[in-house]
C-alpha cells in the first residue's frame, strides 16, 4: 500500500497480484487485484482474471444468490464500462440488481447500488427512458436509507440529471446537476466546484 500512496504503480501492482496470487481463494483480494489492474493499469484481461475468479469463489463459498455474488457482478461491470462494453455491462449488472432483489427484503443501500447501476448502463446505451425509471426508483432509495448529505445521493442526481439533458428536459437536469452540487459542495468545501 506504500507504493500506491507514493503512486508507484509496478511496485503496487507487484505486491497487489502478488497478494492474490498467494491465496487465489481470498475473495477480497481477487476484487482488489482486479480493481488495480483496471483502474492503475488498464489491463483488463488481468483485471478479468482477478474479478472471474472472485465471481467463481463467490459462488461457490457462498452461493449464487449472495451478498458476494452479487458485489463480484457489480465489480467486474467496471471493467465492462472502462472498456465501454455497454451490453455485458448491463448484463453483469442485471445479475447483481436480480439477486439483490431477492436477498434483500427492504430497501438498503446495496440494492440501491444496484439498480443505479442499471440506470447508469440503459443511458450509456441511449435507453433513457429505462434509465429514468431506474434513477428515479434507485434515488427513492437512497432518499430513505442515506443521509441527507451522502455522495450516492449526489451520484442518483447527477445521473438523473444527465438523463434529463439527454432527452431535452434541460430544466430538470439543471436542478437535479444543482442538487448534485449542493451535496458535493457539503461533503468537500468549495474546492470541490473548482
Amino acid at each position: 500500500d506504500f507504493a500506491l500512496a507514493r503512486y508507484d504503480n509496478d511496485k503496487a501492482a507487484q505486491y497487489i497480484t502478488t497478494r492474490a496470487e498467494l491465496d487465489t481463494t481470498n475473495i477480497v483480494w481477487q476484487m482488489e487485484a482486479g480493481q488495480f489492474c483496471c483502474e492503475y493499469l488498464a489491463d483488463y484481461p488481468s483485471a478479468m482474471t482477478f474479478m472471474e475468479r472472485a465471481l467463481q469463489h463467490a459462488k461457490t463459498d457462498y452461493g449464487e444468490m449472495s451478498e458476494e455474488t452479487a458485489m463480484a457482478y457489480q465489480r467486474i461491470s467496471v471493467i465492462y464500462e472502462q472498456q465501454k462494453n455497454f451490453p455485458l455491462l448491463l448484463d453483469v449488472l442485471q445479475k447483481s440488481y436480480d439477486i439483490r432483489r431477492q436477498i434483500y427484503q427492504d430497501p438498503n443501500a446495496q440494492l440501491a447500488a444496484s439498480i443505479h447501476g442499471v440506470a447508469g448502463a440503459y443511458a450509456m446505451q441511449g435507453e433513457f427512458q429505462k434509465g429514468l425509471e431506474m434513477a428515479l426508483r434507485a434515488l427513492e432509495i437512497r432518499k430513505q436509507v442515506l443521509p441527507e448529505i451522502h455522495i450516492d445521493l449526489a451520484e442518483s442526481y447527477h445521473l438523473l440529471g444527465y438523463i434529463y439533458v439527454c432527452t431535452g428536459k434541460f430544466d430538470d437536469g439543471l436542478s437535479n446537476m444543482e442538487q448534485a452540487n449542493k451535496i458535493m459542495k457539503a461533503l468537500y468545501g468549495e474546492v470541490y466546484l473548482h
